[in-house]
């Protein structure tokens, strides 16, 4: 299966693929600017890219999402306060769906999922398309209100 990124995802290259087919930035972590083709455009967080690879993409397949970095989110000249902020580990919406989905093995709707987490419905609808990307929830295969039902998943119903 191929990992698909947005722009704006931090991620690494694989153990695998370093220093292979001419990777420039060994294991620096890396920012998602864009697409070019079928492959994904990234960028070096820590130095400026290389100017003769700046216009050429690389097979997202090679990549995988970065872990622990949040600590890099603040810049040197910020102050403690902002440094000790970036450390702390947040809690995603994508996370908060998939956790009010195991507590309900029926499924919710968009609707229901946006009135419990007490978000907005324009904030929680984006998720689904993000954890179905990564196979962690799924279609209830029923519809509820006019909308669909999501499951995590593998409890879908048969």
């Amino acid at each position: 299966m191929t990992v698909r990124f947005k722009v704006g995802d931090l991620v690494v290259r694989i153990p695998e693929a370093r220093d292979v087919a001419g990777w420039p930035y060994g294991d620096a972590v890396c920012c998602v600017v864009g697409y070019y083709a079928h492959e994904i455009l990234v960028v070096p967080i820590s130095s400026p890219p290389l100017e003769h690879h700046g216009d050429c993409g690389w097979a997202s397949s090679r990549f995988s999402p970065a872990e622990g970095f949040a600590d890099r989110q603040a810049r040197r000249n910020d102050p403690a306060t902002s440094k000790a902020a970036a450390k702390v580990p947040r809690v995603t919406l994508a996370q908060k769906v998939l956790d009010l989905l195991a507590l309900y093995p029926a499924g919710l709707t968009g609707e229901e999922i946006a009135g419990r987490l007490d978000a907005r419905l324009n904030s929680v609808t984006p998720r689904f398309a993000q954890l179905r990307r990564l196979g962690l929830v799924e279609h209830g295969g029923h519809f509820r209100s006019g909308q669909i039902v999501w499951v995590l998943a593998g409890k879908a119903a048969v």
